[in-house]
């Protein structure tokens, strides 16, 4: 008998449906007392479960929209698990000193993964991916108006009139201004600007509560990002080493330009509340 294949609103109700499952669990283990170890294991192999089958129902519904980047998620999912497995099967023995604070950081560590951030970033790229078989002028449309507005600003004139390169360097000088304008660091330019603003271990804008090590690793990351957007991206441009005739290729650097942008935009003064 030939099994039916699920539609995409069905795969979506039920990538819902496990990921509200799984956060009711995890809400349920938070409540658990510190000292009921056997207790918090039992139930966070449960929030595993669920989890690692909330994500294998995105996966499933991701599929019809990129295989390629369905393909590196599992690998990831993949790994995770193998990890959450190993540390939930092989215990250091209960009569150890520290067992319960070393079960503690092991479960905190396990179920505060930044497996999730990693999912939605690849989703947005899923998305791309999707757009990119679009015709040149539906994808030039479609994007335009998902522009951050200074990109837009920036840029959308050069992009339709075929300045391609130029489009590129204004979105990423853009980003230049906008950080120095909110750091406050108007003294620096570029690559030094960006990996002393975003500096994970003390920066001037911090784009999460770097509370935790997941936070540390995004803000390092951003700072990466940002430093290459300028010396990879921004100074060829400038430079005019790179010809760009290729309009996808354009939107693309534009839409990363737009994301850095965005997170400028969110981005708080290390001194800042949340």
């Amino acid at each position: 008998m030939k099994l039916r294949r699920k539609g995409p609103a069905e795969l979506w109700e039920n990538c819902k449906k496990l990921e509200e499952e799984a956060q009711a669990l995890l809400q349920a283990f938070k409540r658990l007392p510190a000292d009921e170890v056997t207790a918090r294991l039992a139930l966070a192999r449960q929030v595993v479960d669920k989890s690692a089958s909330s994500y294998r129902a995105m996966l499933d519904f991701l599929e019809r929209v990129s295989p390629a980047a369905t393909k590196e998620l599992r690998f990831k999912l993949k790994n995770h698990e193998r990890m959450w497995q190993d540390w939930l099967t092989n215990l250091p023995d209960p009569r150890s000193p520290g067992y319960r604070a070393l079960i503690d950081e092991r479960l905190t560590m396990m179920l505060d993964s930044d497996l999730y951030r990693q999912f939605v970033g690849i989703a947005f790229l899923a998305a791309m991916e999707a757009m990119t078989r679009r015709t040149p002028e539906q994808f030039e449309e479609h994007m335009d108006d998902q522009l951050h507005s200074n990109i837009k600003k920036a840029s959308s004139k050069l992009l339709h009139d075929g300045h391609y390169a130029q489009a590129i360097f204004e979105a990423y000088k853009t980003v230049n201004n906008l950080v120095k304008e909110k750091s406050g660091r108007e003294d620096l330019d570029g690559q030094e600007l960006m990996s002393t603003v975003f500096n994970y271990k003390n920066p001037i804008l911090r784009l999460n509560r770097l509370q935790s090590q997941s936070d540390r690793d995004e803000q390092m990351g951003f700072m990466f990002l940002f430093m290459g957007a300028m010396s990879g991206i921004r100074n060829p441009k400038a430079h005019d080493i790179v010809k760009q005739t290729d309009p996808i290729r354009t939107m693309e650097y534009l839409a990363l330009a737009s994301l850095l942008a965005r997170r400028v935009e969110e981005s708080k003064a290390q001194s800042e509340k949340s």
